[in-house]
């Protein structure tokens, strides 16, 4: 079950899946059907676990986020069991439309995870286009869910705001943690320091932010030996538009976009790197945080994000997502010795398998699906 949870609750970055559950019973076992609309002909993203979980893949319709009538009934099929329920993962794209109506026709419940979209500049992001959408079905979708699902308190409050009444399941992301924490000696007394920024590169992580502070802090002849480690797959000309910047700030040097990340490459990734930040205007949980925590290294982020018990914990920063902010954060971070950022690790990495390892994460969501159900 942990590893078809794993399975259900990942996101494809390309858009929204829904998943089907068939919840366990007296002489039944657990069956999860992923489904999504957005097909992708390389297929890496999405990998279920075991027997007990099946992928299907429903052509959306071309440049269209609209899966079809196909979609419809292939949900249907899988929800013709009494004791299923349906998780629909994201809003704002037909697909979520057809997913509701499809449980209604089927007469069985439905739970949603918004993933952050009810959150205020996430709303606001393309806000016009949004109001359409949520006047033509949106608000009725979620208004109908017998829960809704957000990953921080931070997200549970803009729910609530919006459905004062509806139940609210706080169940955080999942990551794959290692059950020790990973040796970093090889990082003590190394001659080049790295701050890694891993994420999809768009307007929303303020990367403009955190290259403006980083040349502040590069001013300092005592942090030549750090770079900056841009990753993550490029939306809307952010990496143009940050090369640029750091060209024009001269430290083109020592910032460096690395594209795109597989999922296989990421501890690779997180090893190489002394440092982790992700400064975004808001997430609903901001996963790589801890992934990046998970595999040892201490972590920043900023008030949009809600990870404000690093600092209390003493695995972090947490600031607010402003150019003086991170200077100062990154200036403090940068200049602690290697062992004292390998201490922050190794405190990061317990705290993220006490607290967001599979086994809690499956255990709270199968919960959810008992809860609705019964």
């Amino acid at each position: 079950e942990v590893a078809v949870l794993r399975g259900l609750s990942f996101v494809a970055p390309a858009g929204k899946i829904t998943a089907v559950v068939g919840a366990s019973g007296a002489g039944k076992s657990t069956l999860f059907h992923v489904l999504t609309g957005l097909y992708d002909p390389d297929g890496g993203r999405i990998v279920p676990a075991g027997d007990a979980c099946e992928t299907v893949f429903v052509t959306n319709l071309p440049r269209l986020y609209f899966p079809g009538p196909a979609y419809g009934r292939a949900i249907r099929t899988r929800l013709s069991d009494t004791d299923s329920v349906l998780h629909d993962h994201g809003i704002w794209l037909p697909c979520n439309w057809i997913a509701a109506r499809a449980a209604r026709q089927a007469g069985r419940p439905y739970v949603i995870s918004p993933h952050g979209s009810l959150n205020p500049w996430a709303a606001a992001w393309h806000g016009g286009r949004k109001q359409v959408v949520w006047h033509l079905y949106q608000q009725r979708v979620l208004a109908g869910a017998h829960a809704l699902v957000a990953t921080s308190e931070e997200e549970r409050t803009a729910i609530r705001a919006r459905f004062p009444d509806r139940p609210i399941a706080l169940i955080p992301n999942g990551v794959d943690v290692p059950e020790v924490v990973p040796d970093r000696s090889h990082i003590l007394g190394r001659p080049t320091k790295r701050l890694l920024f891993l994420s999809r590169l768009h307007p929303v992580k303020n990367i403009a932010s955190l290259i403006d502070a980083w040349a502040r802090v590069k001013a300092d002849p005592a942090l030549a030996a750090w770079h900056l480690d841009i990753a993550g797959p490029d939306e809307l000309g952010q990496r143009a538009a940050g090369e640029a910047q750091a060209a024009q700030l001269g430290v083109g040097d020592s910032v460096h976009f690395l594209g795109a990340v597989d999922e296989g490459d990421k501890p690779a990734r997180f090893a190489a790197s002394d440092l982790f930040i992700l400064p975004s205007f808001t997430e609903n949980f901001g996963i790589v945080v801890a992934e990046a925590l998970g595999q040892g290294v201490p972590a920043i982020a900023t008030h949009g994000t809600p990870w404000a018990d690093l600092p209390r914990l003493g695995i972090g920063w947490h600031v607010p997502p402003t150019v003086d902010s991170i200077a100062g954060a990154l200036a403090e971070a940068m200049t602690l010795t290697d062992a004292a950022r390998l201490e922050r690790g190794r405190l990061g990495h317990a705290h993220v398998r006490a607290s967001y390892g599979w086994e809690r994460i499956a255990a709270e969501t199968l919960a959810l699906y008992q809860w609705v159900l019964h």
